[in-house]
């Protein structure tokens, strides 16, 4: 049986993006936090973020800092769910 689905304009992953880009640029995030953001949205941990961009995790876990800092949130918990309201 076919179920009819209903979807939402632009409820893609390039509309997510584009979204989470818009949001990042808007809080004044720099381009390398922004790549942490994207990372921790899609569900990374520091490590593996650092991995992914060759960097030391201490500089991802101090661009964690910045970006739950402009965003003025008080945790991780909090950003994801700030984000997650954008969708």
């Amino acid at each position: 049986d076919l179920v009819p689905v209903i979807l939402r304009v632009g409820d893609d992953a390039i509309g997510r993006l584009r979204r989470l880009w818009a949001f990042a640029h808007a809080i004044g995030l720099s381009a390398q936090e922004t790549r942490v953001l994207e990372g921790l949205v899609a569900g990374l941990g520091p490590a593996e973020i650092a991995e992914r961009h060759e960097v030391a995790i201490a500089t991802v876990r101090t661009q964690v800092r910045g970006v739950l800092s402009k965003a003025q949130v008080g945790g991780m918990r909090e950003l994801l769910a700030l984000v997650a309201r954008l969708a």
